[in-house]
């Protein structure tokens, strides 16, 4: 099977009644260097990083003419659609002087770039918006909102949460009834792991 994004339909029997099981999956993300190794203690590449982000999301390897970058000529023929895809896409930025910098070491931000460019791109952010109806209470805390369809919902937070109200570091107890709050769910339970709040 050539690189690429796949789906495997098939039906799983149980007891009561068959499910249907449909699997996604890519082939071809992370190729393995011109020997046929891995190398997982190898640093990362700009141009690594850039490649993998855009696979991931099934864009790239298509040839482009042009590329935005002043040091074009320095990234490999072949590689140019996934640059070119992953900085459209704002999986990776340009440097400097309007630079790609293709055999530079990614740094830890970069990832993290990447890494929240392609959980925007596959939609698996699960954000919540609303307003926030009580104080924050409980061990462990809950937040009580009142979504856009103005029904009542509570959340659980997370252990480990980060907190902004009005765009600077805050705590759970800082945020007050009426508060706008825009939060992230993770995990299979949905607790609250990230919120924004403004209000005044």
């Amino acid at each position: 099977m050539p690189p690429g994004r796949y789906e495997i339909i098939a039906v799983h029997t149980t007891k009561s009644n068959p499910t249907s099981l449909s699997l996604f999956f890519n082939k071809g993300v992370m190729a393995p260097y011109a020997d046929n190794t891995f190398r997982p203690k190898e640093e990362v590449t700009r141009l690594d990083l850039a490649v993998v982000a855009a696979r991931a999301i099934g864009l790239g390897d298509a040839p482009v003419s042009t590329l935005a970058s002043s040091d074009a000529a320095a990234i490999p023929p072949a590689a140019r659609g996934s640059v070119a895809a992953a900085l459209e896409k704002g999986l990776v930025s340009l440097v400097g002087n309007r630079e790609f910098r293709p055999a530079e070491k990614a740094t830890r931000a970069q990832v993290a770039q990447a890494l929240d460019g392609l959980m925007t791109a596959l939609l698996r952010y699960n954000f919540a918006k609303g307003t926030l109806k009580d104080p924050v209470t409980g061990n462990p805390p809950q937040l009580t909102i009142e979504d856009t369809r103005k029904a009542l919902r509570t959340y659980r937070v997370a252990r480990n949460h980060a907190v902004y109200r009005n765009d600077r570091p805050a705590e759970l107890r800082d945020l007050r009834p009426g508060d706008t709050v825009l939060f992230l769910n993770i995990g299979e339970v949905g607790d609250v792991a990230y919120i924004e709040a403004t209000g005044r």
